[in-house]
């Protein structure tokens, strides 16, 4: 039997061909998969360095609240930052202050509308006295935000006295942010005569 002869002049360049045919397929099709999976591998880097971060961040949160709750500074954090406005706490911090600095408390009353609580105080006493009345609010460990205060000075002899009847308007609705305002900075508190 004799044998078929194959022509391999003709198989060479079939097989050249298929060769350039599969390299073409190849980039064509498989450079894009390459570039996806090079984004999906950078994603998953971040995705891993941010779980990381996170890790460390949660971690460092609980250091810091065991640190709070051993020393009991929590404590000092709950009266500063009440969960709610807790007007009756801040009454008694308001009269505590009152009697610290010197006046006679004539009136604490609340109010609120709108969502916002204002405490109208209106105390008695030397101007002095209001003036450490005022400082003992801006450095009071709950934020206060002093509305108004208002004057009622007294003529005695033909002398104007210092002491006298004052009405402090206080907002609560600004916990958390003290606004440091002074009776004697020209801020936004408003000193009225009357």
């Amino acid at each position: 039997m004799d044998k078929p002869i194959i022509n391999k002049s003709k198989g060479i360049p079939v097989a050249i061909a298929l060769t350039v045919i599969a390299g073409i397929v190849l980039v064509v099709l498989g450079l894009p998969s390459l570039r996806g999976l090079r984004y999906q591998s950078q994603a998953a880097g971040q995705a891993k360095y941010d779980y990381e971060s996170g890790k460390k961040f949660i971690a460092n949160i609980q250091t810091t609240y065991t640190s709070l709750s051993s020393s009991g500074l929590d404590k000092q954090l709950s009266v500063a930052a009440p969960a709610d406005e807790d007007i009756p706490s801040a009454l008694v911090q308001l009269d505590a202050m009152v009697s610290k600095a010197g006046l006679s408390l004539n009136s604490l009353s609340p109010s609120t509308e709108n969502g916002k609580t204002d405490i109208n105080i209106i105390v008695s006493g030397g101007f002095t006295n209001l003036q450490q009345f005022m400082k003992l609010i801006e450095t009071n460990l709950r934020p206060f935000n002093v509305q108004s205060v208002s004057i009622n000075s007294f003529e005695a002899d033909g002398k104007i006295l210092t002491a006298g009847t004052y009405e402090i308007i206080l907002s609560k609705n600004s916990i958390g942010s003290s606004t440091g305002q002074s009776i004697n900075s020209g801020e936004p508190t408003t000193v009225t005569s009357q």
